[in-house]
Order: structure tokens, then C-alpha cells, then sequence
């Protein structure tokens, strides 16, 4: 099944405010977010606070973790 269909039939539509975080570095990311508009900002921080951009992930596009992604759906049922 295309990517986009499987999320559109079994995702969760949410809006998010401009500079909201989906997540934060270090943080277990369980989901897959397909960006329907707009364009998010994918950054590392290093200990002293210094932010280095590593993407950015435009519309039509996905971020998040495959891996986790696929195990929701087929390690579980």
C-alpha cells in the first residue's frame, strides 16, 4: 500500500502551531508525521545550546521513525 494512503486511512489529522516541536531530540518518536502543509525544521542542539539545522522536511514529505512506525502497526497485532 503507497505510504500516503496507509496514513490517510489509519492516521490522526493534527494541526501544529508554528514553532511547536513534533519532538525533541532524544526523545523515543513512536509515530511517522506526513507534512500535509507548510515546512518543518529538523535540528540537533549540541550541550552548550548550539542549534544546527539537519533538514527540512516540505510539504508532501514524511519524519519520524520507520522503524517504530512499522512496529506499531505489525509487532503488536
Amino acid at each position: 500500500m503507497e505510504l500516503q494512503k496507509l496514513i490517510a486511512s489509519h492516521g490522526t489529522q493534527c494541526q501544529v502551531d508554528k514553532g511547536t516541536r513534533i519532538f525533541n531530540q532524544g526523545d523515543n518518536c513512536d509515530y511517522v508525521y506526513w507534512v500535509e502543509s507548510g515546512l518543518l525544521k529538523a535540528f540537533y542542539v549540541t550541550a552548550n545550546g548550539k542549534e544546527t539545522i539537519k533538514s527540512f522536511i516540505k510539504q508532501d514529505s514524511i519524519i519520524g521513525s520507520l522503524n517504530a512506525a512499522y512496529c506499531q502497526v505489525n509487532c503488536f497485532n
